[in-house]
């Protein structure tokens, strides 16, 4: 503001209204810088060879968070399994990828993680073509979906974001031990609206005590709530499942982490009322981050040194934050995994 200030004095033919406009403008750029975020700090970056590791995300299209998270790790020599529904799609994108990276060693997978059977013959196909697996990046999702369930009869988006993951990661996990392997969970600040002790408790809806609760369509829950459930699904299973990794007899050096991307601008919102995203779109291209800034935690997680990093911990930002303090209970990190393992049980 001080430069302003001095521009006026040189200047003062300009006018009052040329000057506050000039202000108006540097504000709202520093203000798009800081939503914007971080980004990996360039040390972690530079020179860093990842040829030899092979890296799953799961849910990559153009103009996602997955999308530049396999665009980074791609041009860093990593093998890319893009894990997705829509293999079609996926071979799009995969040119995309290769246009921009000038890198080819980037394959595309069918996975549909709203069907276990689609989960199992994944896995299956992977083994039959990698021995090793370095970093899985469970990065797909879904938000407010409109009440529905998976192949198996689980609520949708507690079915697709968390337990299609849980098969995954589990039927994975002699591999990922074996590779000494990052599992990255990619979660969202909305699993801190659970924030009800009742919510977590009893037959609270996220208390994980009995199948009963994320069976079937759970319409007695609006899809904002289910949301968050299965969004406070992924930090529990990240945290129970490291604690399992940390004390494990193999001595793996294993590790889990999850993560907040930020608010990002992505069609992740698709499912929201067209009312208010006719009202927010201003505010979501000012406050949001792009694809690109939203990636950057996921790949600060894949990246930066052990030493850097927590184990079990949450991210955000680039940064470790602490997650709600129900996340924290392992009693309720326990009754997740039991339930997550009896929902699997015919695919384990």
């Amino acid at each position: 503001m001080q430069h302003l200030k001095d521009l006026y004095h040189q200047h003062p033919t300009l006018s009052v209204g040329a000057v506050s406009a000039l202000a108006f403008t540097v504000l709202v750029g520093l203000g798009r810088k800081y939503f914007l975020g971080p980004k990996v700090p360039t040390e972690y970056l530079k020179n860093k060879d990842l040829t030899n590791k092979i890296v799953i995300i799961t849910g990559v299209a153009p103009n996602g968070i997955g999308y530049y998270t396999a665009e980074q790790l791609l041009s860093l020599g990593a093998t890319v399994v893009l894990a997705v529904r829509n293999v079609k799609q996926g071979e799009l994108t995969k040119q995309e990828l290769i246009k921009s990276t000038k890198r080819e060693n980037v394959n595309v997978m069918e996975l549909d993680l709203s069907n276990l059977e689609s989960v199992v013959k994944f896995v299956n196909e992977f083994k039959q073509k990698y021995n090793e697996c370095h970093y899985l990046i469970n990065n797909a999702g879904i938000m407010w979906h409109p009440h529905d369930v998976t192949k198996q009869g689980i609520e949708i988006q507690f079915g697709t974001n968390h337990i299609g993951h849980f098969l995954l990661t589990n039927l994975l996990l002699d591999t990922l031990k074996k590779s000494n392997a990052r599992i990255i969970n990619v979660s969202s600040l909305g699993h801190t609206f659970v924030s009800k002790e009742s919510d977590v408790t009893g037959n609270g809806y996220s208390s994980y005590t009995s199948i009963d609760q994320v069976k079937g369509e759970c319409k007695e829950q609006s899809t904002f709530n289910l949301y968050s459930r299965s969004k406070l699904a992924n930090v529990l299973f990240t945290k129970k499942l490291n604690r399992l990794l940390m004390n494990d007899e193999s001595g793996t050096k294993a590790r889990a982490y999850s993560l907040h991307p930020g608010s990002v601008n992505t069609n992740l919102t698709r499912y929201a009322p067209g009312w208010l995203l006719y009202f927010i779109r201003p505010l979501v291209l000012y406050f949001c981050k792009t694809p690109l800034y939203g990636a950057q935690t996921s790949l600060y997680c894949a990246l930066a040194p052990d030493e850097v990093l927590t184990p079990g911990a949450y991210y955000s930002d680039c940064k470790l934050k602490e997650s709600t303090k129900f996340s924290n209970r392992e009693e309720l990190q326990d009754r997740l995994w039991d339930i997550s393992t009896e929902l699997c049980k015919s695919y384990l």
